[in-house]
C-alpha cells in the first residue's frame, strides 16, 4: 500500500505542530527544575540520535551513510 505525498506532508505538519507546541512547556520545565545547559544539550542530542536512528533504519540507508568517510570526518570534528 503506497502512501501518498499528501498524507506524508499532513503527517509531518501534525508532528511539527506537536513539537512546536511542546517547546514552551519543555522550556519552562527546564528552567523551573534548574537544569544546567549541558544537561539540556545532552537530552537534545539523545533525542536527535534516537530520531535519526529510527529514520535510517526505516529507510534502510545505514550502509550508504556509515560508509561515507568524508561525512564522518565532518561529524567527528564538530
Amino acid at each position: 500500500m503506497a502512501i501518498s505525498q499528501k498524507t506524508i506532508t499532513e503527517g509531518a505538519m501534525v508532528i511539527r505542530g506537536i513539537l512546536g507546541g511542546l517547546f514552551p512547556v519543555l522550556t519552562v520545565i527546564a528552567y523551573k527544575n534548574f537544569l544546567s545547559p549541558l544537561t539540556i544539550l545532552a537530552w537534545s542530542y539523545l533525542i536527535a540520535v534516537i530520531f535519526f536512528t529510527i529514520f535510517l533504519t526505516i529507510r534502510k540507508e545505514w550502509k550508504a551513510n556509515v560508509r561515507n568517510v568524508k561525512a564522518l570526518k565532518d561529524v567527528f570534528w564538530q
